[in-house]
């Protein structure tokens, strides 16, 4: 987990009323100021500290996981083939297919 922003949060159930930040990788300075429902501004606030029933938490979120590609070239396939020992079964396999779409690659 890394922390990705600041979230102000109900101190009684914890939902969260504003929030800063929340991309991976990128903390922002901490808001000041804090602007609580009521209108009340709150200069350099302090984290877990309750400020009318309300408190300035860290954001933290886990790793988002790496997206997977809509597609990949040819060639990328044919190194990773290659890099594991199985680009001549492969291109065994793609000769005997009856598939006419495998024999376009």
């Amino acid at each position: 987990m890394a922390t990705v922003g600041y979230r102000l949060i109900d101190s009684d159930d914890a939902s969260v009323i504003a929030q800063w930040g929340g991309v991976w990788g990128q903390c922002p300075a901490m808001p000041n100021p804090i602007v609580l429902p009521n209108g009340d501004q709150i200069c350099a606030p302090e984290l877990e500290t309750d400020y009318a029933g309300h408190k300035l938490v860290l954001w933290d979120m886990d790793k988002p996981p790496p997206s997977i590609p809509s597609s990949v070239p040819l060639w990328a396939v044919r190194v990773i083939l290659a890099e594991r020992g199985l680009l001549e079964q492969a291109n065994a396999a793609i000769a005997s297919s009856d598939n006419p779409a495998v024999q376009v690659i």
